[in-house]
């Protein structure tokens, strides 16, 4: 088993780090490595990779399997006498089952050609490999560029692990990239089959935003378990996407495309928000100065948002619905550079390594242990969750504007937190519900951007008399959704059932399952 933190070295920085690593010793190697894989993808498909790679005048099969935890990975080393493949060598393996059934022979898929420069670094009792790789991932005749600085633990406490990579990181503003070079290639070879007449590609094209999923939680799994389950796809969601905002990989973008990498940013920073309110109490807090990076970050993509709907979303059905003609920036206003700039930023991305480290110490430290069963503890939590949002909803035309915003932020929180840990769950009313969540989300949404946008328009009102009519628009169709929220609202309560809810309450006696204080991230 191996641990290794992976980061994105940026071409402006590339020089001074490699002379950094020259100082301390480093040497060039020259690596060139061959992919293997069936047709149809079987090892990928496993969270497998076997490579051949030749190291200087050595040959070396290697196969990495998904390891624990995000930066964990099972490894099992070859040496060959040329460079030839032999899945033999696997017979008496852990992993013999796995290759014994894959669906047809392997084949090459993609290749790596790099320079390495390693070192060696000891801190405390704990020792830590640095490689930067430079050189390309390639497939056919398309390729990627390969630029990344990798820490691997020899030995030694995991914290200093991190302890290296944050220093490393915000000494070099580097980025945070959870992908291996086998992912990578694969994407690249996949590209290629789709469209082999087609011999180049932009790379932004490439790779999709990741979305959201449910926790892998297993049956029975303690509160500690399922807390570094949640946790792990949440930062998956946000590393990945943020190392895509921030530019990696992603240089040549559409609007649409960089419009879906930010939205899934927002998104994970909003389950993250989810799992911490789900775990209030039972999981102690981040510490203030991540969870206000965080915080400033959400409130800049929030902002990038908010002008995109305005442009994309409200001027349109304005201009059809005969607004006059009002002077309007054209909405060029750099905010996708902005955003660029936050998901790259030392602040954020030291935050979101924290994040990552602290979610792996705490698996280390508890998931081995025994604990308090998570699935009664979580169904009840979320049935109180619900019942409230049902309460306030059934009031929800004496609710102010801002109440109403709340009322919204609830929901999602309901609605992320019970989706991120479905399996485990033993509530039907929360679980039948999730198609009302998402649908309020949906029109209490709308119906936000309504009001915000009616704000941008008042403030042009005595410089520009015409804007009256976009607010008298905006204000019709606040009347519209609020229709639809009662109508949503009453469907939540119907779909209710009392009954459940203090069967839950029954089963959990003892325990806090009251609503937690609010979150950090605003």
């Amino acid at each position: 088993m191996e641990r290794e933190l992976k980061l994105h070295v940026p071409t402006v920085v590339a020089k001074s780090l490699k002379k950094a690593l020259l100082k301390m010793g480093a040497q060039p190697l020259e690596l060139r490595a061959r992919y293997y894989d069936t047709p149809h993808r079987d090892l990928t498909r496993h969270r497998m990779a076997i490579r051949v790679r030749q190291e200087g005048a050595r040959w070396v099969q290697t196969l990495k399997a998904a390891g624990s935890d995000s930066l964990s990975k099972i490894e099992i080393n070859h040496d060959r006498p040329d460079g030839n493949l032999d899945l033999s060598l696997y017979k008496d393996t852990s992993v013999h089952e796995a290759i014994a059934a894959l669906s047809s022979p392997v084949q090459l898929r993609y290749e790596t050609e790099v320079t390495r420069w390693r070192t060696e670094v000891h801190t405390g009792d704990a020792s830590i490999e640095i490689a930067f790789d430079q050189g390309i991932v390639r497939a056919g005749e398309r390729s990627l560029p390969i630029s990344e600085i990798e820490f691997e633990l020899v030995s030694g406490d995991v914290q200093a692990l991190f302890s290296t990579g944050l220093e490393w990181l915000e000494k070099y503003d580097l980025v945070i990239d959870l992908r291996s070079k086998s992912e990578r290639g694969d994407v690249l070879a996949r590209s290629l089959e789709r469209d082999s007449a087609q011999q180049s590609s932009a790379a932004g094209r490439l790779f999709k935003p990741r979305s959201s999923r449910p926790a892998q939680l297993q049956p029975g799994c303690t509160i500690h378990q399922a807390y570094v389950a949640c946790s792990t796809e949440c930062l998956e969601q946000v590393i990945r996407n943020a190392a895509f905002v921030a530019g990696v990989d992603t240089e040549e973008l559409s609007t649409e495309t960089r419009r879906a990498y930010i939205h899934q940013l927002r998104v994970g920073l909003r389950r993250l928000r989810s799992c911490w309110k789900l775990f209030h109490e039972w999981v102690p807090e981040a510490d203030f100065a991540t969870t206000r990076a965080l915080r400033k970050a959400f409130s800049l993509l929030g902002k990038v948002r908010d002008s995109d709907v305005l442009h994309e979303m409200i001027l349109p059905p304005l201009q059809q619905a005969g607004m006059p003609a009002l002077p309007w920036p054209s909405g060029r206003d750099g905010r996708y550079e902005k955003a660029q700039e936050l998901a790259a930023s030392r602040e954020f991305q030291a935050a979101l390594l924290t994040l990552l480290a602290r979610t792996i110490r705490w698996g280390d430290e508890h998931c081995g242990s025994s604990g308090k069963e998570f699935a009664p503890r979580a169904s009840s939590r979320l049935t109180t969750w619900y019942h409230d949002i049902i309460v306030i909803g059934g009031r929800f035309d004496e609710l102010s504007v801002k109440r109403q915003h709340g009322l919204r932020n609830q929901i999602k929180t309901l609605r992320y937190a019970t989706e991120l840990c479905a399996d485990a769950l033993q509530d039907t009313n929360v679980l039948d519900s999730r198609e009302i969540f998402a649908k309020a989300q949906d029109v209490l949404g709308d119906l936000n951007d309504f009001y915000v946008a009616e704000e941008e328009f008042l403030h042009r009102v005595k410089s520009q008399p015409p804007a009256w009519f976009a607010v008298g628009w905006l204000r019709a169709m606040q009347d519209k959704k609020r229709q639809e929220a009662r109508a949503l609202f009453l469907a939540m309560e119907q779909n209710y059932s009392p009954t459940t809810a203090a069967a839950n309450s029954r089963a959990t006696k003892g325990c806090k399952s009251s609503r937690p204080s609010p979150t950090p991230i605003q």
